[in-house]
C-alpha cells in the first residue's frame, strides 16, 4: 500500500518538498481544484516522479448544470491524461439549500432523493471520464450517520463508483452519533484517508474534521481494523493535514501509519 499525503496549495509546498527529499511519502494527493490552471510540468517538477492522485473538493456537481460540468470535467481530463492519477476522488455533499449558499459543504439527507443524487453522481463520473471514488462524511446527526453506509453501498452498486474511505471521518461519526465504525467494514475500498480532528468548545461538545492536529489513537486503531479486513485490496493511504503545519508532527503521523 502506498503511503502519501495531500497537497492543497502554496502554504504547504515546502513541507511537501521536504518530505519528498527525505523519502517519507510514496505518492501525493493533489487538491486538483487549486491546480486546474497549472501545467502538468509544473506539478511534475514538485512531485519528482512520485505517483499522483486527484482529490476534488469544490466541483459542486450536485448543483451545476451539464454544460458547466462538461467544462470542468474536460479540464480535469486534460491533466489526468498527462499525470495519470492513481485515483480521482470527490465528495457526496451539498453547497446550497433552497438556492442559498451554505458556509461549508454539508451532508446530504440520505433518506430523501437518493435516485436524484445517484443521477448527478453518474453524470459527473461520465463527464470526468473515469471512475470516481467518493469520500464518506464526518456525520454529526444520528440519522445521517446510521443511513450513510447503506447509501454508499447503493451508490457503488448503481453508479459503478468507488468509496474513498476516510477512517477519521467514520470515527468522528461514531463518536458523535454512536453509529459503529464496524458498519463500514463490509464495504470495499482501495484508497483511504486519515486526518486529525478536534472537539468543539460548545456544549454539548462534538467532534469536527479539522486536518490540523495529530492523528488520534482511536483513528490509528480503526485504521488497523479496516486494514486487517481489507488488506488484499488496499492501494493507498493519504495522511491529511491542511493547517497547523509542523513537519515533525506530520512525518510522525506518516510513520505511525506506515508502521
Amino acid at each position: 500500500m502506498l503511503i502519501g499525503t495531500n497537497w492543497s496549495g502554496n502554504r504547504e509546498i515546502n513541507y511537501i518538498k521536504e518530505m519528498i527529499l527525505k523519502n517519507k511519502i510514496d505518492f501525493i494527493e493533489i487538491l486538483i481544484d487549486n491546480f486546474l490552471q497549472c501545467t502538468p510540468d509544473s506539478i511534475l517538477n514538485v512531485s519528482k516522479g512520485l505517483p499522483i492522485a486527484f482529490h476534488i473538493m469544490n466541483s459542486q456537481y450536485m448543483h451545476r448544470g451539464k454544460i458547466e460540468l462538461q467544462c470542468l470535467g474536460s479540464k480535469i481530463r486534460l491533466l489526468a491524461n498527462e499525470l495519470n492519477p492513481i485515483y480521482i476522488s470527490d465528495h457526496v455533499g451539498i453547497f446550497y439549500h433552497d438556492h442559498f449558499p451554505l458556509p461549508t459543504m454539508s451532508e446530504v439527507d440520505y433518506s430523501n432523493n437518493s435516485n436524484e443524487y445517484f443521477d448527478k453522481i453518474s453524470l459527473w463520473q461520465d463527464l470526468v471520464g473515469e471512475k470516481i471514488h467518493f469520500e464518506n462524511f464526518p456525520s454529526i446527526l444520528d440519522e445521517n450517520a446510521k443511513l450513510q453506509p447503506y447509501f454508499f453501498r447503493d451508490m457503488i452498486k448503481k453508479c459503478g463508483s468507488g468509496l474513498l474511505f476516510d477512517i477519521s471521518n467514520a470515527v468522528i461519526a461514531q463518536e458523535n452519533t454512536g453509529t459503529s465504525f464496524d458498519e463500514w467494514l463490509d464495504l470495499k475500498s482501495s484508497h483511504l484517508h486519515i486526518g486529525g480532528y478536534a472537539e468543539t468548545s460548545l456544549s454539548p461538545t462534538f467532534l469536527v474534521d479539522t486536518h490540523s492536529s495529530n492523528l488520534s489513537n482511536l483513528s490509528l486503531y480503526y485504521l488497523n481494523r479496516f486494514r486487517m479486513k481489507n488488506n488484499y485490496c488496499l492501494e493507498s493511504l493519504s495522511i491529511e493535514r491542511d493547517d497547523n503545519f509542523v513537519l515533525g508532527d506530520w512525518i510522525n503521523d506518516i510513520e505511525l501509519c506506515r508502521a
